[in-house]
């Protein structure tokens, strides 16, 4: 079954858009819990986009249960469904994603916050398993009706430049400059992400039993 939903940006989490998203027909909400974008009620992602979108200071705060189950029962208030989560934020998991010493520390933080989404009855928390960010932010009138998009146009952009790392994951840096230890890829270096994702592959398997069980 297809159900008709709206993402909403951790700012745009208020009564307003939720009374929008029930007069434009939605059922379901998608929550994006992570500052990616800000601005009130007009969001505005930054210019740069290949440098980050900001910086992250959620290093140790967590989902809490009953943060969740208020959202919830905010969104329900409205008629609408919480249908799913998008993405950790990148404080939560920096050094799961690149192999640092925090890594089991930040897996177990994962897996307690499964927990509590499981209890507040999500049913689904999607995340983006990536380290080159996301590609794609050239403008062009490419949407429906010529409207203004975002677009991949490969001779818009260097493919090959260097990914500055210093911190930055997932477009949001989660420290100041330089004060992780952050490898500095290049372009074509794609041998050193296909090692970082094998050292991984196990965490990822182990994280989703503790939800699955705290959901029944």
């Amino acid at each position: 079954m297809i159900n008709l939903g709206l993402g909403l940006y951790k700012s745009l989490l208020n009564d307003a858009n939720f009374r929008f998203a029930k007069q434009c027909g939605a059922t379901h909400i998608v929550v994006q819990l992570v500052d990616y974008v800000k601005g009130g009620d007009n969001p505005t992602l930054t210019q740069n986009y290949l440098g980050g979108w900001g910086v992250t200071r959620n290093e140790g705060k967590l989902w809490q249960l009953d943060e969740l189950l208020a959202l919830k029962k905010q969104i329900e208030s409205h008629g609408l469904t919480w249908a799913a989560i998008e993405n950790f934020d990148p404080a939560h998991w920096y050094d799961v994603l690149l192999d640092g010493p925090k890594k089991h520390q930040q897996i177990e933080d994962l897996k307690w916050m499964l927990r509590n989404i499981g209890k507040a009855g999500i049913p689904v928390m999607g995340y983006y398993f990536s380290l080159a960010g996301v590609w794609g932010w050239t403008p062009a009138p490419a949407g429906r009706g010529e409207a203004m998009s975002v677009v991949f146009d490969q001779n818009k952009i260097d493919t090959q430049a260097p990914i500055e790392w210093h911190g930055l994951e997932h477009d949001l840096r989660y420290g100041s400059e330089g004060q992780h230890g952050s490898p500095r890829f290049e372009g074509r270096d794609l041998a050193a992400f296909a090692v970082v994702f094998g050292r991984n592959a196990a965490c990822g398997r182990g994280m989703w039993r503790p939800a699955r069980r705290s959901s029944r």
